[in-house]
């Protein structure tokens, strides 16, 4: 109900009184979450090794310092994760690494086009071409936006949501105070994913379930970047909750750069249910290691690091939880490597 009257009152404000009265709430939310102290209920951390922990580097003086944190960022995320259980690597030319490369320029096909409602771009008949839209979808105010596709070659019902690319959904997405999450118990999830799932879950829910009945045979695949790959996550459990003929076998997600939308139950849900999510990570994208740890939130899942930008070799960490031998091994991150995923470039190109 919290999260509903949020929702509903940045909605209000928005409609009546414009877009700055909207900011001006959501700024003074992303505040209040920022001065939460630990002590909440999401404390103490979950993961914790024996390892000591580095003293904070002194505050940046300099306009240089301040300047390359914006693309160069310190992260200790490996002190608060636990070892992994085994590491795999993967040789760029292996089938898995094939399924990297076809997802990722798939899930291009949502970025920079004002209408998704046809599958008509260069990249969709190249990358699928008897790719089919039966359902797109741009909301409002929250402008989240997507599609889905469905592909008799492939025998799969593709659903996709764009990241955050507008101001409106931007802005949802700094919401970071974690919530409770509908229907599974104790498990607690990030405002911003939470109200942008909100806001399509039926849109989903009865556009797959069609599909499903005229198509019985077919897997259905999640597919996001960035944000999207966190309102994909959500989107994966609501799927699997409510329509019975889905099951670990015809039901997956593959989640480019994805924030941390949940806590350890919520991860763990993804556990139980042995619902397989491929999270790729690219090189020292930091968009994976954000919100922190330290406020509770756990990534769900397998993580497949792609740690170089020569080749499309991959190391997984198995889940369910995230552990400290990929991307987490990090201590320098950058936003740079944000928007590269398996050869294909996830923002919009210029000119």
């Amino acid at each position: 109900m919290k999260c509903n009257a949020y929702t509903f009152y940045a909605h209000f404000l928005f409609m009546k009184y414009g877009s700055l009265s909207c900011l001006l709430f959501l700024l003074s939310t992303v505040m209040a979450d920022m001065t939460m102290e630990a002590g909440s209920e999401r404390w103490p951390i979950i993961y914790k090794n024996e390892d000591p922990v580095d003293t904070p580097s002194p505050k940046i003086n300099s306009l240089i310092d301040l300047l390359s944190r914006v693309f160069i960022k310190d992260s200790n995320d490996e002190l608060f994760t636990p070892p992994a259980s085994t590491v795999i690597e993967y040789a760029n030319h292996s089938d898995l690494i094939q399924d990297f490369i076809f997802y990722s320029a798939l899930c291009k096909t949502t970025n920079c086009r004002k209408s998704v409602d046809k599958w008509d771009c260069a990249q969709c008949k190249q990358i699928l071409p008897d790719g089919r839209v039966v359902r797109s979808f741009i909301t409002y105010p929250f402008d989240v936006t997507g599609q889905v596709v469905v592909s008799a070659s492939k025998q799969a019902i593709y659903f996709q949501v764009r990241g955050a690319s507008s101001v409106q959904n931007k802005l949802v997405a700094t919401l970071r105070r974690m919530m409770p999450h509908p229907t599974i118990d104790g498990a607690h999830v990030a405002m911003g994913a939470l109200a942008h799932f909100l806001d399509i879950k039926d849109i989903i829910y009865h556009t797959v379930n069609e599909q499903l009945t005229l198509h019985p045979d077919y897997k259905v695949i999640g597919i996001g970047h960035s944000f999207g790959a966190s309102v994909c996550s959500l989107l994966i459990v609501d799927l699997y909750q409510r329509i019975h003929a889905l099951n670990p076998h015809n039901l997956a997600g593959y989640l480019l750069g994805k924030s941390r939308v949940g806590d350890y139950h919520y991860a763990k849900f993804f556990e139980e249910s042995k619902i397989p999510i491929y999270r790729l990570v690219n090189q020292l994208d930091d968009s994976p290691h954000k919100p922190s740890l330290l406020d509770g939130y756990v990534h769900e899942g397998n993580e497949y690091w792609q740690m170089s930008g020569d080749d499309y070799s991959v190391r997984l960490c198995p889940g369910p939880y995230e552990t400290r031998n990929c991307s987490n091994s990090l201590r320098t991150l950058t936003n740079v490597d944000h928007l590269n995923y398996f050869g294909t470039f996830q923002g919009c190109e210029i000119g």
